[in-house]
């Protein structure tokens, strides 16, 4: 069962001190209009101490309203939460950036490779040859990802997204 399935261990402030961070470092009085309130109305939903708390639909609105940086601290506490790993999508305009991916992903296997060749020389994995291990296989995996996602990004025709 996932954290987020027990309300008994969830930290609700974990989820809402980011939109919280959000909304005040990106102009709240700009924001008011774009959220769909005025500003003073959106100032007291975001007092924690006001009878009239934060909404989903506000902490959603808030999330469009906000900068890439401020959108990836917001979701940051769910992914932890559900022990997901993000990966933004990446693009290739070209067949050319498609061969660096390939590349950087022969690279990376190459590289698990001689670390596990490196550590095996004497027989034994110890623990600093383990983490070793751990760090070349996740940079293989993370070159892996960028190669799919931009296979994905070029790929046609495009697939709709549910």
């Amino acid at each position: 069962m996932y954290k987020y399935q027990d309300s008994n261990t969830r930290d609700m402030d974990a989820f809402l001190d980011p939109v919280h961070d959000a909304a005040f470092s990106n102009c709240i009085k700009r924001m008011a209009g774009t959220v769909g309130m005025s500003a003073k109305s959106l100032y007291r939903r975001l007092d924690e101490n006001d009878a009239m708390p934060l909404r989903f639909t506000d902490a959603v609105a808030i999330f469009w309203a906000v900068d890439d940086e401020s959108r990836q601290r917001i979701i940051q506490p769910f992914l932890d939460d559900m022990g997901v790993v993000a990966v933004r999508a990446a693009t290739a305009s070209d067949g050319a950036a498609l061969i660096d991916l390939i590349t950087n992903h022969q690279i990376s296997f190459g590289n698990v490779a001689s670390t596990v060749r490196d550590a095996l020389a004497d027989n034994r994995i110890d623990a600093r040859e383990r983490v070793e291990i751990a760090q070349a296989v996740q940079e293989e995996i993370d070159a892996l990802c960028r190669l799919r996602s931009a296979l994905e990004g070029m790929a046609e025709p495009k697939l709709a997204r549910a």
